[in-house]
């Protein structure tokens, strides 16, 4: 499971081809919240959830979406194949760093300019989805 950056790095271990194919243990799923999709294949042999809010700007949905969608993005063509093993979550109004607890008590914090803000909704959502999906993909 990884946040932001360590969400694009969830994504970068567990796809096709990565680096992880060299060992014998294999991730048996990921979980990516708010990541850089946009260098992603989404081309993954395991259970990946992506949680993402649509008013994101510092890793935006969109780009999620077009990784799921197998459209390519500048420097990576995306071949079109299977990402059934993806499941991408979109809350609208939701900002980067949205599970951020410690925000629940500021209007509005900007990291270099963009908003950084808790969503208790998405927060509460995304709890359900993590438990749903880790009980589905841990089953054996």
């Amino acid at each position: 499971m990884g946040f932001s950056l360590g969400g694009m790095l969830t994504l970068t271990n567990l796809e096709v081809g990565s680096i992880a194919r060299l060992f014998p243990d294999k991730f048996r799923a990921g979980i990516a919240f708010y990541p850089i999709c946009f260098a992603a294949s989404g081309l993954m042999p395991a259970p990946t959830l992506v949680l993402i809010g649509r008013a994101d700007t510092w890793t935006p949905a969109t780009d999620c979406e077009d990784m799921m969608a197998g459209k390519s993005s500048p420097g990576l063509a995306r071949l079109p194949r299977d990402r059934s093993k993806v499941k991408l979550i979109v809350y609208p109004g939701a900002p980067h760093g949205f599970d951020v607890s410690d925000l629940m008590y500021l209007s509005e914090y900007k990291l270099e300019g963009r908003v950084i803000a808790y969503d208790d909704v998405a927060t509460k959502d995304a709890i359900v989805q993590v438990r749903a999906f880790l009980k589905a993909a841990m089953k054996d």
